[in-house]
């Protein structure tokens, strides 16, 4: 930008430089494609930590349970166990809200796919149908549903403990919950891991085509050389 200053000027300013790549179809797919087995791999591990979260429960429900049949003698035991079974509790608390605010940011990130799909016209309803239905829909209500009540259930495990009474039944249920919303998650997975098969496939088509394409190119290229040969052969003549 340039002013009128016709005194001690005109002065020159210049602002913001905004670089944009324009792609064809297919290229912005495969971005898209890489986007989604990123975010496939992150639920992958999200679903890890989970597991383990389920697995330091159960093993610690034995340490209840074992903390149950002990023998008035041995308090100390026994209150050793509870205080173990106790730091699960709220290290599996810690664990569920930091998996749950990760897997609310795999959510967002498949709902900017969809959006990036219908702004640049890229999308087709089955597309659109495998993105709603078996991914976003499916992450919403583990977010809305499945977290939230697997965390309310380690909250009333806590206060449990803290009590004094018996953990046992509130395990199992907590157990439980997080075993129910790791069927879900797995199920999502699935339909994730069916893309990364499906896309393999129009990868190893586009190869296939360029392939025919350059041996197309190189067919033509020969051709063209050998009537040039030709040609001279008949000025020789």
């Amino acid at each position: 930008a340039e002013d009128a200053d016709s005194l001690t000027g005109p002065h020159i300013s210049r602002g913001q430089k905004f670089t944009f790549k324009v792609v064809s179809n297919e290229e912005l797919l495969s971005v898209l494609y890489q986007r989604e087995l990123n975010l496939r791999r992150r639920f992958e591990q999200i679903i890890t930590e989970v597991k383990q979260v389920r697995t330091d429960l159960i093993l610690h429900r034995s340490k209840a349970d074992e903390a149950a049949k002990k023998p008035a003698d041995e308090k100390a035991k026994s209150a050793e166990l509870m205080t173990a079974v106790t730091a699960s509790v709220i290290r599996s608390l810690h664990g569920i809200r930091k998996s749950s605010t990760e897997t609310t940011s795999v959510e967002e990130s498949f709902r900017d796919i969809r959006e990036e799909l219908i702004n640049n016209a890229v999308h087709t309803p089955q597309m659109l149908e495998r993105i709603d239905e078996k991914i976003v829909r499916p992450l919403h209500a583990i977010n809305a549903g499945e977290y939230p009540g697997v965390d309310e259930s380690l909250g009333a495990l806590k206060v449990l403990l803290d009590d004094g009474r018996n953990p046992l039944p509130g395990l199992d249920e907590t157990i439980a919950r997080v075993g129910t919303m790791l069927d879900q998650m797995d199920a999502i997975l699935k339909e994730m891991q069916r893309l990364e098969t499906f896309q393999e496939a129009v990868e190893l088509l586009k190869s296939i085509i360029d392939q025919q394409q350059q041996l197309e190119e190189r067919t033509k290229s020969e051709r063209k050389k050998r009537r040039i040969q030709e040609l001279k052969g008949l000025q020789d003549e």
